[in-house]
């Protein structure tokens, strides 16, 4: 019986809160941290700030908005640059002015040194006797730039790169058809991201010698880039619309408590209604609400007092409808 009960508040609880998704998508040096589909306070207006130490990524999620007496979905996100190759693990967090609460952590690993991008001039009606290269350093980022070299007119450039070692190998392929006809091009090509260090580049087989360059420790620079949230929304069931309109258990306030809450709950008509705590094994511990009620805005005050600190289940059936909302009394 005991573990029948867990398996249907178990049910209840996945209906009712969506599972978060936590992952990481990278383009280029830019790492986007994703937290998708998390059940927050409606008024929920959200600050990201993000913190790395060694390999640990802490993201916090700070909620700036107002209370409301309502849940909805978020999508939120944050785009950092400047962290060197190697594998992360994030942690994230969400803060109000009342708790803190841990949503999870996802692990990536930043690969090996990518072009970037590249530019391409096109034929440009002079030059010099000779052409020269350029790097520019910038964070944990190469910059190559190539003064008019002489070219097939119709260049296609395709760029590679490779690290063996502390040599950094640079090539540039021409793709492009052939034309009875060569040109100085401006070409400039980025690549990244370096681990710290100094670095020796091997490009166009020596003909610029073989520079040095060096890559500081970009890790104080890492920086936030762009961060979005989406607006709230919900999420249809085969039962039910989650709106105002219909039949909701709103989260209590507050939450966490010491030792009094109130749960409020919404009915679109006369209804039976049911309402009770539960511990996580599923057993029941006070009944609060048994009995036929109006329609319209209902409260109940729960004092807690008797009860020892921890997380409990308030489950709440009007009719054939049911939700769970979870209640975290901390004393």
């Amino acid at each position: 019986m005991k573990q029948a009960a867990i398996f249907i508040l178990t049910i209840l609880l996945s209906a009712v809160y969506p599972q978060d998704n936590i992952f990481v998508t990278i383009e280029s040096d830019t790492v986007t941290i994703w937290h998708t589909v998390t059940t927050r306070n409606c008024c929920s207006l959200f600050d990201l700030t993000v913190q790395v130490d060694d390999s640990i990524i802490t993201v916090t999620e700070v909620d700036t908005g107002g209370y409301c007496y309502c849940e909805c979905l978020f999508d939120l996100s944050v785009s950092i640059t400047g962290l060197d190759p190697g594998t992360y693990t994030v942690e994230i967090f969400g803060t109000d002015s009342m708790y803190q609460t841990y949503w999870g952590s996802t692990s990536f690993t930043l690969d090996d040194i990518t072009l970037l991008d590249s530019e391409n001039s096109g034929c440009v009606p002079s030059r010099e006797d000779t052409s020269f290269i350029e790097l520019t350093v910038e964070g944990a980022n190469l910059e190559l730039y190539w003064d008019t070299p002489l070219i097939n007119c119709c260049l296609e450039e395709v760029w590679d790169c490779w690290l063996v070692g502390d040599t950094f190998f640079v090539t540039m392929t021409d793709t492009g058809a052939p034309c009875d006809c060569e040109c100085p091009f401006e070409l400039i090509a980025g690549f990244g991201p370096f681990s710290p260090g100094t670095y020796v580049l091997d490009f166009w087989y020596g003909q610029y010698g073989y520079p040095l360059f060096t890559i500081g420790n970009t890790r104080d620079g890492i920086t936030i880039i762009h961060q979005e949230q989406s607006d709230c929304y919900y999420l249809s069931t085969a039962t039910e619309t989650v709106s105002p309109e219909n039949f909701i258990l709103y989260p209590a306030y507050p939450n966490p408590f010491n030792p009094v809450t109130t749960i409020a709950y919404n009915l679109p008509s006369r209804q039976l209604v049911r309402a009770a705590i539960y511990d996580l094994s599923g057993r029941e511990i006070v009944l609060l609400v048994d009995e036929n009620q109006s329609p319209g805005l209902k409260e109940i005050r729960w004092d807690a007092s008797q009860l020892p600190s921890g997380l409990y289940l308030c489950r709440l059936q009007a009719g054939s409808a049911t939700q769970v909302r979870k209640l975290i009394l901390l004393k």
